[in-house]
């Protein structure tokens, strides 16, 4: 094997997690949607908050980023649920663009949100260098 193939070989692997006491399925984000959610983020806010009927001025109004960043502060935690729970074969469970699906997440026990960060967090790649051997 080379190691090209190698590489292209490494496809998310779905993971089981337990959101209150029910076992659920995260999705680890591909090079290219995470690529989409650095730099696509902001088409994606601005084209949610159209869709919710909030006003935003002029792109080149000074309050233009502000307003913005109101409006996506009250989905940040639910575009992060639905844009990594799926079922046992990687299908999203919910749509992190689709105002209903972000509404009803929203609605959900915060209880849920805990669970579901903390199985991100044990998601994250454990550091190579202790803090100890940092110094």
């Amino acid at each position: 094997m080379t190691l090209r193939t190698q590489l292209l070989s490494r496809k998310p692997q779905i993971t089981p997690i337990t959101l209150m006491g029910d076992q659920y399925y995260i999705k680890p984000l591909t090079v290219g949607e995470m690529n989409r959610q650095i730099f696509e983020q902001r088409q994606d806010l601005i084209k949610l908050a159209e869709k919710a009927g909030v006003a935003l001025p002029s792109p080149e109004d000074k309050t233009f980023d502000e307003v913005l960043e109101k409006f996506a502060q009250q989905y940040q935690l639910p575009r992060a649920m639905a844009s990594r729970l799926c079922d046992e074969n990687g299908v999203l469970l919910f749509d992190a663009d689709n105002l209903d699906d972000l509404k009803a997440l929203s609605e959900l026990d915060a209880k849920l949100i805990s669970d579901f960060n903390q199985a991100m967090a044990a998601e994250l790649p454990k550091a190579l260098v202790s803090e100890e051997n940092s110094n």
